[in-house]
């Protein structure tokens, strides 16, 4: 996406948030596992271009503490299990 090309050509920080829903059906919504990461900074690896092929390449990445984060990861979890 834009924001993460600009990320990746200016060094700048992204934030990431993962989320993963299942099909147990609640009240609120359905059961979901959220990971988010307020900080982190993106460390490509250079792209091999293949000619006229769809040029793929990994992206590792790094989380920071942002020098102000509380906390550098975050889990969230909802779920119908009320003994948690």
């Amino acid at each position: 996406s834009d924001v993460c090309s600009s990320a990746l050509f200016n060094d700048t920080d992204l934030s990431l948030v993962l989320t993963f829903t299942s099909g147990e059906a609640l009240s609120t919504g359905f059961a979901t596992l959220q990971v988010a990461i307020p900080v982190c900074r993106l460390e490509p690896e250079t792209p091999n271009v293949n000619g006229s092929e769809v040029i793929e390449t990994d992206y590792n990445f790094s989380v920071l503490d942002g020098l102000s984060a509380t906390q550098p990861l975050w889990v969230i979890i909802r779920t119908a299990d009320t003994a948690l």
